[in-house]
């Protein structure tokens, strides 16, 4: 897990992790989407963007128009997250099952991608800043902790922590 706080060596080490992340090559991987490797379970392929956007893994188009946007159906994927620590695909870092479907997952970067900051009430009437994840907008947020953004400078891409289920950065 990390922790990501505003000292040297921690950020150093974050980085690290980040850049060892973001160099792995994409290799071939041979499935069909909907196949059953066991019976009544059924497999699925999904890519995640640099813009968060979540695309059949096999679509020849990743665009806006053809990206998942239904706002339920994504904070219900996205809540299902994980890490892929079983043996299957292991080019699909990550996993989200439904039911008895397994939906591996591959990213440009890290799956979670925060798009934009809304403001939330907390219970005791007071207004903080949260981060809202994946174009989900008020449905899928983290708590915004300005203090432990970083920047790796290779890409220019920003970080922040993230939910601990799927790295805990993004």
């Amino acid at each position: 897990m990390f922790v990501i706080n505003n000292s040297l060596k921690h950020k150093s080490a974050i980085l690290s992790t980040i850049r060892k992340v973001i160099a792995v090559p994409i290799k071939h991987v041979s499935y069909i989407q909907g196949q059953e490797p066991e019976p009544k379970v059924r497999e699925y392929f999904y890519y995640i963007d640099h813009q968060g956007m979540l695309f059949l893994d096999d679509s020849k188009m990743k665009n806006f128009t053809s990206c998942f946007k239904e706002k339920k159906f994504l904070r219900f994927f996205f809540n299902q997250l994980r890490l892929n620590t079983t043996d299957r695909y292991r080019e699909f870092p990550y996993l989200s099952i439904c039911g008895k479907e397994r939906n591996f997952v591959r990213c440009d970067d890290y799956p979670i991608v925060f798009t934009h900051v809304i403001n939330k009430t907390t219970k005791h009437d007071k207004a903080e800043a949260h981060l809202a994840y994946n174009h989900a907008g008020d449905l899928l947020t983290f708590k915004f902790e300005p203090a432990k953004v970083i920047m790796l400078p290779e890409t220019g891409r920003v970080y922040h922590p993230a939910p601990e289920r799927t790295g805990s950065i993004g």
